[in-house]
């Protein structure tokens, strides 16, 4: 881990077109089915024929990439891939780190299987603290089941996983922030995380539908009452960097944001991504949202996957401020920002 961590700063630092360790984060799409059908997904325009991934595809990457830690997460719902458990047992026996990223529409019988598999980290995507709001964003979403779970895996008394919100900043929960934290405090949660809304790739009628007349004033009031809020209960987030990145929220939620500000990402020489199927690209908007791949898992090598010729150009792009116009779609996971959510959030990397 030394090592890898070592070798990723100089990566970073002087920006190589090729690395020597193994990524720090690999994300993991186990399948692309999903049990509700959020307006602000982009499963919904590029998901035609949902799938769960292969164990073969599972175990071929993680024996390859060799990762500190890995996320399940992407254009489905981790939690219906049958053999999760199994595979957070067959992480958890390489002593890798794991975090899921569910909506939590799952019966406790499964939430169960997870904690006794030994998952590290859940992260609750909500995006809402009322129910008539969380119906609004997140189509055939079962608010009280989601609480209900939510309380379920936040029982005192049996050492767990570590909990945290994941709330995606669109213009009909603006409002809902202060509450969204009087939520997770009252849970027992002590992370919460805001991030940028992502629409790169979505059918325009829908992407214009999501973010014409967003207010950036409510936002920024939005955004000091949960701060506020925060800090009185105890609730940990990564709000102030969000006020301090306004301006750029502003410009990536017009697609306007300068490529010289999204070529800071690092992305490409500390993380992995790995779709249902195998392709590999550095990051999953990169792959799902703009159909860029670096290779697959089953059909190249170790090194052909982390330093093959997609992947240098890729590096080389950001070196040099010519990135994807997929990557001006989000704020760029930079130093700062990095170390902002290693504080915030606790096992980032």
């Amino acid at each position: 881990m030394i090592r890898d961590l070592v070798s990723g700063f100089f990566s970073v630092l002087f920006k190589t077109d090729r690395i020597r360790h193994s990524p720090l984060n690999l994300q993991i799409e186990p399948t692309t089915h999903c049990n509700l059908n959020c307006r602000m997904c982009i499963r919904r325009d590029v998901v035609k024929q949902p799938s769960h991934m292969d164990e073969s595809v599972f175990h071929t990457a993680i024996k390859k990439l060799n990762p500190h830690r890995v996320v399940f997460a992407g254009s489905g719902e981790p939690l219906l891939h049958p053999q999760m458990p199994d595979m957070i047992r067959a992480l958890k026996s390489r002593r890798i780190r794991t975090m899921i990223s569910t909506n939590l529409m799952v019966g406790t019988e499964r939430l169960d299987s997870m904690l006794d598999a030994g998952v590290d980290v859940i992260k609750i995507s909500i995006d809402a603290a009322d129910e008539a709001t969380y119906l609004r964003i997140r189509e055939n979403g079962d608010f009280r089941r989601l609480l209900g779970n939510i309380r379920f895996l936040s029982r005192g008394g049996k050492p767990g996983p570590d909990l945290r919100f994941e709330y995606v900043l669109m213009k009909e929960n603006i409002e809902g922030l202060p509450a969204l934290i009087d939520l997770a405090a009252d849970h027992g949660i002590r992370r919460a995380y805001f991030r940028e809304l992502q629409t790169f790739g979505m059918a325009e009628p829908r992407r214009e539908g999501l973010l014409t007349g967003f207010d950036f004033d409510r936002l920024r009031a939005a955004l000091a009452g949960a701060a506020v809020r925060a800090k009185s209960r105890g609730v940990r987030t990564n709000v102030k960097e969000l006020l301090a990145h306004l301006g750029a929220i502003r410009e990536l939620y017009s697609m306007r944001l300068s490529s010289a500000f999204s070529a800071r990402c690092l992305l490409p020489w500390l993380s992995a991504f790995v779709s249902v199927n195998g392709d590999v690209a550095p990051c999953c908007a990169l792959l799902i949202n703009a159909g860029v791949r670096t290779g697959n898992v089953m059909e190249n090598s170790r090194d052909e996957l982390l330093n093959g010729p997609a992947m240098v150009c890729i590096r080389r792009a950001f070196r040099t401020g010519r990135v994807s116009p997929v990557c001006r779609d989000c704020l760029p996971r930079d130093l700062p920002r990095l170390f902002t959510m290693i504080k915030s959030l606790p096992r980032y990397f």
